[in-house]
């Protein structure tokens, strides 16, 4: 679930026109500046809290992307607390198709058992909205990332 997650969460740019190339920057994860932390309901009895650093994501000319997240995960039982832990890190590649004000991302499979879907995103003036739903332990979790697109990144 956290892997689909993060490949769901990317992108932001102009709408009329064709998007900016280089790098945009994740500055909210569900409406809350990041860091961001999400607690996710799984089966039952233990959770999902995830804490997001950091994500960017990278438009080349070609039509290929690059997403790079910096994150905490930890499977907690329902009542147990978040403890310090390592960050860990996760880039996923792949291509994108914009249309109008909506952007799709084809994340190359890395060898997950089930290949990841395309995810779709809008476009605004501010940036770029994505909105995702992963599934665990039969729950439905609604997700959402706005990045700004942001030159001084790699």
């Amino acid at each position: 679930m956290l892997y689909a997650l993060m490949a769901g969460l990317m992108l932001a740019f102009p709408v009329s026109s064709a998007p900016k190339m280089g790098s945009y920057v994740a500055t909210k994860f569900n409406d809350a500046p990041l860091p961001g932390v999400a607690t996710l309901q799984a089966t039952e009895g233990f959770r999902h809290w995830v804490k997001l650093e950091q994500a960017i994501v990278r438009l080349q000319q070609n039509g290929k992307f690059t997403a790079s997240f910096r994150y905490q995960h930890q499977h907690l039982q329902s009542r147990e607390k978040p403890v310090r832990s390592q960050i860990l890190s996760r880039t996923y590649s792949g291509r994108y198709t914009v249309k109008g004000n909506t952007i799709s991302f084809i994340p190359v499979n890395t060898g997950s058992k089930q290949p990841l879907a395309p995810f779709p995103g809008t476009i605004d003036a501010s940036g770029m909205h994505v909105r995702y739903s992963a599934m665990d332990g039969g729950i439905r979790h609604n997700l959402k990332l706005d990045l700004r697109f942001d030159p001084s990144y790699w």
